[in-house]
């Protein structure tokens, strides 16, 4: 039961405090349509790759905070904060990228442990065909 809680805590907490200080900021610039300084990845333009920060950070985040097919929206989250990490911010300290180091980390824990038993996706597993084993995998 300790395991369960604190995999709800570390899925409620790191996932409200991405959509809350960065995927509702990033949601926010799109909206207002500002979105030319940010990093151009892999020639998609900043319009394109803000868009898919902003997808990964602000929806998949909320899917990790209620659970739903957490495994799944962590592959979002992980690629996000890699690019963040090693690519956006590779000329800065460490220091300054620490925070996406740690959400990497956080994001790649819950990838490997699921949501656990207190999330959404424990109702919506049981639906899924039992010779379906990846989709059965990526919805905890």
């Amino acid at each position: 039961m300790s395991t369960s809680i604190g995999l709800l805590l570390i899925r409620v907490l790191a996932g409200f405090a991405m959509v809350y200080d960065h995927g509702y900021a990033k949601f926010q610039v799109i909206v207002n349509g500002g979105t030319d300084k940010f990093i151009n990845f892999l020639g998609m333009g900043p319009h394109a790759s803000m868009a898919l920060s902003m997808t990964a950070e602000f929806f998949f985040a909320m899917f990790v905070v209620f659970g739903l097919f957490t495994r799944f929206s962590t592959i979002f989250l992980i690629i996000n904060m890699a690019v963040a990490f090693f690519v956006a911010h590779a000329g800065d300290p460490f220091i300054e990228r620490e925070l996406s180091f740690l959400y990497m980390i956080i994001f790649l824990m819950l990838f490997f442990t699921g949501g656990g038993k207190y999330s959404l996706s424990t109702f919506i597993k049981p639906h899924i065909p039992e010779n379906n084993q990846l989709l059965q995998y990526l919805a905890e």
